[in-house]
């Protein structure tokens, strides 16, 4: 596996990329075969069949059962000293609450609960990754008034942009789809991660 020493090049990143491919290949063939079943597309009978088709929903109720017991996983959060002395444990023990709550909360910033859906690929395909924390700015544009508007509207719109912009969490943990990143499986912090997106 390349530890990227040297400053990568395009030919370098193309080789990694080419050598995890060919790694996870397999493996993310079986995953998408499974998840035939699991989301009930398998094909059962030959194409042009007239035959009727039931897809049994076990699979995706068995993993779903799964994931809702498992749900109350609940990470924690942990920071070492630094230095020796009470003063040191006492400072590191107060970031703690901060934390978890950060964790928490970035968590529930997604569409589905980061921790679902990582039990979820965890129980599934027998990995997952967490991609975070992420910084995230608040985009949505300062409302201005429409022409015709009348004033209690736009102090209302206004009011609700305010909040959400004062309520705005930055900090967001993604579980991505295991299949999207090529990652050397036998090292627990790889040096190198390539995430694939379509365009």
């Amino acid at each position: 596996m390349n530890d990227f020493a040297d400053r990568p090049t395009a030919e370098s990143i193309n080789a990694l990329i080419t050598s995890l491919s060919l790694l996870w290949g397999d493996s993310n063939t079986q995953n998408e075969i499974m998840d035939s079943y699991v989301n009930q597309t398998v094909v059962i009978w030959p194409p042009g069949s007239t035959h009727q088709t039931y897809h049994a929903a076990t699979a995706a109720a068995k993993i779903e059962q799964a994931v809702a017991v498992q749900l109350s996983y609940e990470p924690t959060a942990h920071r070492n000293p630094v230095g020796d002395g009470k003063k040191a444990q006492t400072n590191a023990d107060a970031i703690e609450p901060w934390m978890r709550a950060v964790v928490k909360l970035a968590a529930l910033q997604e569409p589905e609960l980061t921790w679902k859906a990582a039990g979820r690929y965890g129980i599934k395909y027998g990995h997952f990754v967490l991609k975070g924390p992420l910084w995230v700015d608040f985009e949505e544009e300062e409302p201005e008034r429409k022409r015709g508007e009348h004033q209690d509207d736009f102090e209302l719109r206004h009011s609700v942009w305010k909040g959400q912009k004062g309520n705005w969490f930055p900090i967001r943990i993604r579980a991505v789809h295991p299949s999207m990143v090529l990652l050397d499986p036998w090292s627990k912090q790889p040096p190198v991660v390539v995430e694939l997106s379509s365009r």
